[in-house]
């Protein structure tokens, strides 16, 4: 199972500030980080028109319109999670990373 996480740009941001949480909760994310897993491989060879070689473990950093995988931007594989957030703040201006919620089955 693959990690989601999610970037914005927000100004001022302080960690455990209501009012950026808030600002948080209202926002679109500017990029998404996710680990690469065999069901996400499979769809980026697929749905993407992708020129960099993506393998089981990397990180993939995108952006763009997500209505179409035209309007998608895809940045090379990273090798782990730390080097693609870093190259997000630097080279997207992200100034906060949540993780994707996971919730447990009910039965």
């Amino acid at each position: 199972m693959n990690e989601q996480w999610f970037g914005f740009v927000l100004e001022d941001v302080k960690s455990g500030d209501l009012k950026n949480y808030l600002d948080l909760l209202e926002s679109v994310p500017d990029c998404m980080l996710q680990s690469v897993d065999s069901d996400l491989l499979n769809s980026i060879n697929q749905d993407l028109s992708v020129f960099h070689e993506f393998k089981i473990g990397d990180w993939v950093l995108s952006c763009g319109d997500c209505q179409t995988s035209a309007g998608v931007k895809v940045y090379p594989p990273f090798q782990d999670f730390d080097s693609a957030i870093e190259y997000a703040r630097i080279n997207l201006n992200v100034t906060k990373f949540i993780e994707e919620p996971k919730f447990e089955k009910f039965n």
